[in-house]
């Protein structure tokens, strides 16, 4: 690996991509602004390069543009631009051959400058391979002309890179941990999901207990309230009942499962039924809320009456925690196909404590989408908040 990690390096250098993990893609302008210096540059050179080559020379344009190409690929490509900034230093010299520097100023800055490039996108083993190489082309093209420039440049050189090495590993740093952040995030994302569907399966359970006992018992007392059964009927009444209380056993592991780490509920589940009570609890704590109902109240499915308390439950709990002592309004409204659900806090009069993000929201979705349903949640204009639920009544592809 000692070894391996050089050679890499060196392969990285020379033939490798540009693309690095985690690095985010470019904006546009910088390469429209690259371009247009690029433009502006090469204009620049094609007259010192027709001196040189001639004033008629077709070349002067070509080797102009050439110089100054890294300029655009500094934005997106920084290892490809100081690849072709060692090229054209290295074509240029049986022209700029004989001078103090063997390069043009406009070149060796340049130069520089996709070495700053390339330290802030690659390793720091790239780093070091293109300072050797940098090391090489002073001490063999510029010490014998010069030699006190040729110093200069090699402390020049190293200072740059080793100060570009630096940044570069907080750079790298802060985009692992940016990383590593979103993983985080997404996993916390899915623990919530996981957790707040296990949470509702637990609270349907008994309901779901209830309606599976009901078919038991009728389906076992079948052949006693009816008469005139064939005997084949019979006996299909009792493999029904024998099949519901299988299912009854399974659904009881099911529940150790889900309530390995918590105790079980022994409580009813709560419904809309139970929504005054609970504003009541929330006034006494000292909030505003008011609770408006249309349509007549009817009996709803048992799911459709957990998750709508359920939901009201956790819209006013985090209506407390970011807009403390804000007037909150709850409606309920009865559909003939479903039930509406919207809990709407006015503005808080000054802003909350800062703290950790829960995932009231996603149970909230998680429950709606169970059922088939729908729920929104969104800042209102003059700065409050709303969360609308429409759970529908009648069973559909969320109840499957």
């Amino acid at each position: 690996m000692v070894v391996a990690t050089p050679l890499i390096g060196l392969v990285t250098m020379l033939i490798g991509s540009d693309r690095v993990p985690g690095q985010r893609r470019p904006r546009a302008w910088p390469l429209l602004v690259g371009a247009v210096l690029t433009v502006l540059f090469s204009l620049l050179t094609i007259n010192e390069v027709r001196q040189e080559f001639g004033a008629s020379s077709p070349l002067a344009p070509v080797v102009g543009l050439l110089l100054a190409l890294p300029i655009v690929l500094l934005v997106r490509w920084p290892l490809l631009a100081w690849r072709l900034s060692v090229v054209t230093i290295l074509a240029m010299l049986p022209i700029w051959h004989g001078q103090a520097w063997p390069a043009q100023p406009f070149q060796i800055i340049l130069y520089l400058a996709t070495i700053v490039a390339v330290g802030l996108r690659h390793s720091r083993v790239v780093l070091g391979w293109i300072w050797a190489v940098t090391m090489v082309l002073v001490w063999l093209l510029l010490y014998p002309i010069n030699a006190d420039n040729a110093i200069a440049a090699t402390v020049i050189g190293t200072l740059l890179v080793l100060a570009v090495g630096a940044i570069g590993s907080l750079v790298a740093a802060r985009r692992q941990l940016a990383v590593e952040t979103r993983r985080t995030e997404a996993e916390q994302q899915r623990s919530a999901v996981l957790t707040e569907r296990a949470r509702i399966a637990r609270e349907l359970h008994d309901v779901v207990a209830h309606h599976m006992s009901l078919i038991a018992v009728q389906a076992e007392t079948a052949p006693y309230r009816l008469t005139g059964l064939p005997g084949t009927a019979g006996d299909e009444f009792a493999s029904i009942g024998t099949a519901a209380r299988q299912a009854l056993v399974e659904m009881r592991r099911m529940l150790g499962v889900l309530r390995a780490e918590q105790p079980a509920e022994r409580s009813p589940q709560p419904g809309l039924a139970e929504l005054p009570a609970l504003l009541d609890q929330v006034r006494r704590a000292g909030a505003e809320v008011d609770l408006r109902t249309d349509g007549t109240p009817r009996p709803v499915p048992v799911a459709v009456d957990v998750s709508g308390y359920r939901i009201v439950q956790e819209a006013l709990s985090n209506a407390r925690r970011h807009a403390p002592g804000a007037p909150v309004t709850v409606r309920l409204e009865y559909r003939s196909e479903a039930v509406s659900i919207e809990v709407v806090n006015a503005a808080p009069d000054s802003p909350p404590a800062a703290g950790e993000p829960g995932h009231g929201l996603v149970g909230m979705r998680e429950r709606a989408t169970m059922l088939g349903g729908t729920l929104s949640a969104a800042a209102t204009p003059d700065g409050g908040f709303r969360v609308a639920a429409v759970l529908p009544c009648d069973p559909g592809p969320g109840d499957a």
